[in-house]
């Protein structure tokens, strides 16, 4: 939701207690998993407010400068900004409606803590994504397996893997999932993956999804569950979902790729966030690449 309708929503938040209104902005969201993080946020800054005396339906600069402090004492930099960024998604639909004068939590109002450079999840090696996806295949875990092959081939996020179709599974190496806001966009799935996913479908239970589940397909919290179980098998603990996504982008800036193709891969809206899966190896070959080139030049 870009902008708030004026014939529904809008109206409402106008007439609506702050909480409720926020509440019901944050219901607007496509993914469970995002709908829950803002409600939390919502909370989290309510909570505040309560305690600190302000009022949630016209803050002040200097209350939202507060709030960020606070948080910054018990929180990376990385959360902080994500808790910032939901409240000021909340303020600016509820400014478009009407309900609020100002969104006290603009990034151009209030500072945000910089953004990480090198993202804190540590990817998965070679080796450890080799012994975790060795260890469901030899117990002939098909879905398992197949969801595994999913997260490392592709990087693709927990929720687009958990809510894939079956009738978006076009042709031998593409299928259309649906991606963070929940819009749609192809992605590309190498011999592997594809060979997993046949082998799961030619055994998994009529479904419109590739992976059933209770209320249709299986959620995040299921992801978590089948790598934590075949991680544990492997002998590492420490690997959770997002170390698969982290690796897959990682290894396209290690394989020389512009960073516009590694952005579309991961289906970044911002190149920022693609940015800290960089390592620091954006531009270390470029020196040796323009040598090459001038060897063979006439």
């Amino acid at each position: 939701m870009d902008r708030v309708n004026e014939t529904g929503l809008a109206r409402s938040i106008r007439d609506l207690a702050w909480e409720e209104a926020a509440l019901a902005i944050v219901d607007t969201r496509q993914s469970l998993a995002t709908r829950r993080a803002y409600r939390a946020d919502v909370e989290r800054w309510l909570r505040w407010c309560y305690g600190a005396g302000a009022t949630p339906r016209a803050p002040s600069v200097q209350d939202a400068v507060a709030f960020r402090e606070a948080m910054l004492a018990n929180l990376s930099a990385t959360s902080v900004r994500r808790v910032l960024a939901a409240l000021s998604f909340v303020y600016r639909q509820m400014l478009q409606a009407g309900g609020v004068r100002h969104n006290v939590f603009h990034p151009g109002l209030l500072a945000w803590p910089p953004e990480d450079r090198i993202g804190k999840t540590a990817p998965v090696t070679h080796a450890e994504a080799s012994a975790i996806l060795a260890a469901a295949a030899k117990a002939e875990a098909t879905r398992d397996l197949a969801v595994l092959r999913l997260l490392y081939d592709t990087g693709l996020r927990r929720s687009s893997v958990a809510s894939m179709r079956r009738d978006k599974f076009e042709g031998a190496d593409r299928v259309r999932v649906t991606i963070k806001g929940g819009a749609e966009a192809w992605a590309t799935l190498p011999p592997r993956a594809v060979e997993a996913l046949r082998l799961w479908l030619g055994k998994a239970p009529q479904s419109p999804f590739v992976f059933p589940g209770r209320g249709g397909h299986i959620d995040v919290g299921m992801v978590n569950k089948i790598v934590a179980r075949w991680a544990n098998a492997a002998r590492c603990p420490h690997v959770h979902p997002h170390c698969f996504r982290t690796t897959f982008a990682t290894a396209g800036y290690d394989a020389g790729l512009p960073e516009h193709e590694v952005q579309a891969s991961l289906h970044h809206t911002d190149p920022r966030t693609t940015r800290r899966y960089d390592r620091g190896t954006r531009g270390a070959n470029v020196a040796t690449i323009i040598a090459k080139k001038r060897e063979v030049a006439p």
